[in-house]
């Protein structure tokens, strides 16, 4: 948090968020906070007609107070003529400047029309200074106690504050015994029971993770998916099945459903997201067989209350009808509109649709929907798709690992938008890509390439995490943090998760 100090009431200064601790930033455990002094500067050689110095630095003994040696810059704020005024006005900010971990804009201006604040028009830009928090970096979260056989994970952020969470399963005997006795375990019965466990994790007080949900499964399952809306979890994972693959969905750790699904060894076949508009049902994009050998690319919706042994799924669409080599399917919730992208065969395809009353159409039977296509690569084997409030940006790979990075508004869902290309300081054949990005945030792109695991929270600049950590990998945009968990699979299948 930034905090400030001063030799007179710096709320006078027309601050504009002084006392409003919940609009900055916060970071605990940051033991050197950036520090404003703003003091009278009589006239003199620095201003003629007297005004404001403003110093600032780091709090590197931690008092609160900004000593003579914590100065790192120094700037006056001058009056004008007697009677004008200046004015100072500190804005808390967030990746705005060169501040990426947030800190304050000072402004500084005369106060022409003399009305006590510094308005808009009065502000001076070529005097505009930025104070910054200094970098978090990355933090290595608590370890998953007793876990050491992960099957799959996936992180999300919660429709309702943002906060953030882990989903995984595992086999571990004694572990799954403690969340048995601390009551965390839905004891199901017959397929809702089994060896393995399934649990919810959130942050606790301390910052740890801590289970709150989960049950056992007689399954283990790869490729998943969570989606926390309104508070209710959605996990979903792919399970080798005979000749096809089920996906099951479990709720609140609790009980789930299912759909029949074309099995393809060694992808993910499935995605799970929501419409802002609709947030009665979730929306499901999964390759599914359809029997005689015949697999399509199934758009469909599930009621949010019809979880149980039935499978409620609603039909809504085929987004493609022959989809035997269709694979990185993924549904991406941009506000009222919802985002597909998937690869079919070395084409990668994105579609978007804000059709609700087509969708129900659909539902009902009725022809007419469309799911159009708002932008495509070619002699692609990777896709991906993330918005940040205002944008939608879309990430393609091709063959060579070479990444294109494009973004559009969605004024008009009629193409062809207007994309721009997106420029980055991404190098090396990117192998794996998971492109994520919040108004808070920003737009940061997590990679695999070279054997080494990368995350781009400034695109243009170096990469924030820079590890050799082997195995699949997911980030997410909490409200005050970005998270990442990476686990191997093939090695050692210990789950570990970072925070920044």
């Amino acid at each position: 948090m930034i905090r400030t100090t001063t030799t007179m009431a710096l709320c006078a200064l027309m601050l504009a968020a002084c006392g409003d601790e919940d609009a900055q930033p916060k970071d605990e455990e940051n033991a050197r906070p950036p520090l404003v002094d703003v003091a009278d500067e009589p006239p003199g050689e620095n201003c003629e007609h007297g005004g404001r110095r403003v110093a600032t630095g780091l709090d590197v003994d931690g008092d609160g107070h900004l000593a003579a040696d914590e100065i790192t810059a120094v700037a006056y704020v001058c009056d004008g003529a007697p009677g004008l005024d200046s004015l100072i006005r500190l804005t808390p900010i967030h990746r705005e400047g060169s501040c990426e971990a947030g800190g304050l804009r000072i402004e500084v201006g005369l106060d022409v029309d003399r009305n006590g604040e510094l308005d808009d028009d009065e502000v001076d830009p070529a005097r505009t200074q930025y104070l910054c928090e200094p970098d978090p970096g990355w933090t290595e979260l608590s370890s998953l106690p007793g876990v050491q056989t992960v099957y799959s994970f996936a992180l999300a952020a919660n429709t309702t504050d943002g906060s953030p969470r882990l989903g995984f399963m595992f086999t571990d005997p004694d572990y799954r015994q403690t969340l048995i006795d601390e009551s965390v375990l839905w004891e199901g019965q017959g397929p809702y029971n089994g060896p393995n466990t399934y649990v919810t994790y959130r942050l606790d007080g301390a910052g740890d993770w801590s289970a709150y949900e989960g049950r056992g499964t007689p399954q283990f399952y790869r490729y998943s998916e969570l989606l926390v809306l309104r508070d209710d979890t959605y996990y979903t994972t792919n399970y080798a099945f005979g000749s096809n693959s089920l996906i099951s969905v479990i709720k609140n750790g609790g009980e789930g459903t299912w759909v029949n699904t074309a099995a393809f060894a060694g992808r993910k076949a499935h995605s799970l997201s929501f419409i802002e508009g609709d947030l009665d049902h979730v929306y499901f994009i999964a390759a599914r067989a359809i029997g005689g050998g015949l697999n399509e690319l199934a758009f469909e919706r599930l009621p949010v209350d019809g979880f149980g042994l039935a499978n409620r799924w609603e039909r809504i669409a085929a987004l493609e009808s022959s989809a035997s080599d269709v694979w990185s399917p993924k549904l991406t919730n941009a506000g009222d509109v919802l985002v597909a992208s998937y690869i079919l065969g070395d084409r990668a395809s994105f579609r978007a649709t804000n059709d609700l009353a087509g969708i129900e159409a659909a539902v009902d039977g009725e022809a007419g929907f469309d799911f159009a296509e708002i932008a495509s690569c070619e002699a692609a084997i990777l896709a991906d798709a993330a918005w940040d409030g205002d944008y939608l940006y879309v990430a393609c790979v091709d063959d060579e690992g070479a990444l294109e990075l494009r973004r559009a508004e969605l004024v008009d869902l009629d193409p062809p938008l207007a994309w721009e290309q997106v420029e980055t300081a991404i190098e090396g054949a990117i192998e794996a890509i998971d492109l994520e990005a919040s108004a808070t945030h920003g737009v940061s792109i997590a990679i695999r390439a070279g054997g080494r695991l990368r995350v781009y929270t400034r695109l243009d600049d170096a990469p924030s995490f820079d590890e050799p950590l082997p195995g699949h990998f997911d980030h997410v945009h909490a409200a005050d943090a970005i998270f990442l968990s990476v686990c191997d699979f093939e090695g050692d299948r210990v789950l570990r998760t970072f925070r920044r």
